[in-house]
């Protein structure tokens, strides 16, 4: 189990366990993702930050270390996008530019376009991008609107939205971006 967390390799799951996560709908902790990388990337922003390295040369160690976690993957799409993303995040701060998410995600999916072709008609590349595309999209819209009804009637002391509903408004664009992929490739939806 530890291993298809971590991983994605799911070769000693057997079909028993692998289907119970299939029927609860929550096989996708089972693909390594973005989340994954996430998790790498904060472990050495944390440790790079302690040993007060410049965030200009935090290139110089997260380009391989990702690079490294990618192979040990299996150079699987979703991690590759979430890679190239965050590297360049880290590159836009080291070289004070602003970050735009979706050009990111572009440039990711041209990436991975150019090195396989085929990657286009797999349902882990489109629904890692769609994704991301619902997320990129509707995320900031959706919590504005939320925070806007919520204090349409207050004056001086207005409500933020908490991480419960960060975490509700995140799941639900990430579902509307995946949605279409899902219903097409596994004629159904979690």
């Amino acid at each position: 189990l530890i291993r298809a967390l971590l991983w994605g390799d799911r070769g000693g799951l057997g079909d028993e366990v692998e289907g119970s996560f299939r029927a609860t709908g929550i096989t996708h902790v089972l693909s390594v993702s973005g989340l994954h990388v996430g998790y790498v990337f904060l472990a050495l922003s944390l440790l790079l930050m302690a040993i007060r390295i410049n965030k200009r040369y935090w290139m110089l160690f997260l380009t391989p270390a990702l690079l490294f976690y990618v192979a040990l993957t299996g150079f699987a799409p979703p991690v590759i996008r979430a890679a190239i993303m965050l590297l360049c995040v880290t590159a836009g701060q080291g070289l004070h530019r602003e970050r735009d998410a979706l050009n990111q995600l572009c440039l990711a999916g041209l990436v991975i376009l150019v090195i396989w072709p085929a990657q286009l008609f797999q349902a882990g590349f489109q629904l890692s991008m769609g994704a991301v595309l619902g997320i990129v999209l509707f995320y900031a819209p959706l919590l504005y609107a939320y925070e806007k009804h919520r204090n349409k009637k207050r004056v001086h002391y207005k409500i933020k939205p908490g991480p419960v509903v960060q975490g509700l408004v995140l799941t639900f664009c990430a579902t509307v971006g995946t949605l279409p992929i899902l219903l097409y490739h596994f004629k159904s939806f979690t």
